[in-house]
């Protein structure tokens, strides 16, 4: 077991101790509305007092828009 066998480790888990509430379940268990490609999502970045960069996965497309526009966010850190 190491860095990269935490999928092998969850079903592992999940398999010996099968239904349940306990946290390995609970990771292989959840959904988080899945990764919609088709919709913007914002940047953390601003462009100036009025807009700010959005992304859509779909296209690879970066651009600009009123921070006002309705778009999704999503959970992310640097390392």
């Amino acid at each position: 077991m190491g860095i990269g066998d935490g999928e092998t480790n969850t079903v592992g888990i999940v398999s010996k101790l099968g239904p349940g509430s306990y946290a390995a379940r609970i990771c292989y268990d959840l959904v988080l509305g899945g990764f919609a490609t088709t919709s913007f999502y914002w940047s953390s970045s601003e462009s100036d007092s009025i807009d700010a960069w959005m992304y859509l996965f779909q296209f690879d497309e970066a651009r600009q828009e009123m921070k006002s526009f309705g778009g999704r966010v999503r959970a992310a850190r640097y390392f």
